[in-house]
């Protein structure tokens, strides 16, 4: 297996990396992820719990929307969250979320989680959902994705491509852009290959084209975006055997998207 040493900012000390404040943080952060992962079952909840209730009293306080719905569960404002109060939280759907809109936002955030700024979900299975996010969710994110990466046992220092929204429309195809590392999440941890990313609004084919030329150990894309990918790859004999670890995001994975990937690529899908 490989091992991944982390990148140094002190010239001359290489083994052990001392990297920079940032990148320190995420590996801080890293830390606790690798091991919290195997807590047994009792402690995942007694942690949850906390969370919950440290959250739940936040909006509580500064989210009024979101009182009558806490109401129901029994659970008192300022105490952890137990999982029997958590199960009579009311799921909110998609339309009350959209009609809710701006009800949303909290009134104020507490010390230390920096700035908001907001975004929207791409709409691919229905209309656009805004959301806002702090500085601190930022910097939990950056460590949940390099979680991720190191849990799918992915080599660092092979290429990486994405097939995503391009909302800013700089990786159009033929080419699409190139970036010489994987990103936030793992600038100044670990040294890494190439980021090619395409914008996912380029045809099939374009995006199949694309996967020839840059020929990447790694893709993340869209689960709907990955079952055209392989149906038209399998339909006219692409080779994408260069392939060696895929991941998806910002939808449901179904069952049948699955087996095409162990069908395509003979591939344990997980």
């Amino acid at each position: 297996m490989k091992v991944h040493i982390p990148v140094s900012g002190v010239p001359g000390i290489l083994i052990p990396g001392m990297p920079d404040r940032g990148a320190a943080e995420r590996l801080a952060l890293l830390y606790q992820l690798d091991r919290a992962q195997w807590w047994m079952g009792p402690t995942i909840e007694q942690a949850q719990s906390l969370q919950l209730g440290a959250l739940c009293s936040h909006l509580w306080e500064q989210v009024p929307y979101y009182r009558e719905r806490l109401a129901q569960t029994g659970w008192c404002c300022g105490e952890p969250m137990p999982l029997e109060s958590y199960r009579r939280l009311p799921v909110m759907s998609r339309s009350e979320a959209m009609e809710a809109g701006d009800k949303l936002c909290a009134k104020r955030l507490p010390d230390g989680h920096g700035e908001t700024t907001d975004g929207s979900t791409s709409g691919s299975t229905g209309r656009s959902l805004t959301y806002w996010k702090t500085a601190v969710f930022k910097r939990l994110e950056l460590a949940y994705h390099l979680h991720h990466y190191q849990n799918m046992g992915w080599d660092f220092s092979l290429d990486l491509s994405s097939i995503l929204v391009d909302r800013e429309r700089i990786a159009r195809p033929p080419d699409g852009r190139t970036y010489p590392d994987w990103g936030p999440c793992v600038q100044g941890v670990y040294a890494t290959g190439a980021h090619h990313f395409l914008g996912a609004r380029a045809d099939i084919l374009e995006q199949l084209a694309w996967l020839q030329a840059s020929r990447p150990a790694y893709l993340q894309t869209y689960p709907s975006n990955l079952a055209a990918l392989l149906d038209i790859a399998a339909r006219d004999g692409v080779d994408l055997s260069f392939i060696r670890g895929i991941t998806t995001q910002g939808e449901q994975v179904p069952t049948a998207v699955r087996a095409q990937v162990v069908e395509f690529f003979c591939l344990a899908a997980t």
